[in-house]
């Protein structure tokens, strides 16, 4: 039964959530799952830019605990986007996303760019020709209705 050892980068605005009161909830996911957790703070120095829990145990109970930093995490990203939401009266993740599809780049439609691929392999002789489709008849079912 040998210790795995995993790494888990959380940035500082999500890391009160996982630590909890008098590290009351990281106690409660070490008991939980049954690893050791150290919280260390950003290393700049050390090429470690963001605050960041290291999880030491069996490796199955390590990933399950992770998960549950993760799902910590993403609780606490909810949180701050409803607040940023509620102060601003806007919809943040909506703009977000209209924003993000003006900018992305469109899909060509002029002839030219419909145009067969001009490559050494390419021939018009070699496309694929999808097989006719079997018409079926359409079959009446009676439907009867009994009481009792």
């Amino acid at each position: 039964m040998s210790a795995y050892r995993n790494t888990l980068p959380v940035h500082s605005g999500h890391v009160a959530i996982v630590l909890g009161r008098n590290f009351s909830t990281l106690n409660k996911i070490k008991t939980k799952f049954d690893v050791g957790i150290h919280f260390n703070k950003a290393e700049p120095e050390q090429n470690r830019p963001l605050p960041y829990f290291v999880v030491c145990g069996q490796e199955k109970q390590v990933h399950l605990c992770i998960n549950e930093i993760q799902r910590l995490v993403i609780i606490s990203m909810s949180n701050y986007i409803n607040r940023f939401e509620s102060d601003t009266g806007g919809n943040y993740g909506t703009s977000f996303i209209q924003q993000n599809n003006r900018e992305r780049p469109r899909t060509p439609t002029t002839p030219e760019a419909l145009e067969a691929p001009e490559s050494p392999d390419y021939s018009p002789q070699k496309e694929i020709k999808m097989a006719p489709v079997p018409q079926t008849k359409k079959k009446r079912l009676k439907v009867k209705f009994v009481q009792n």
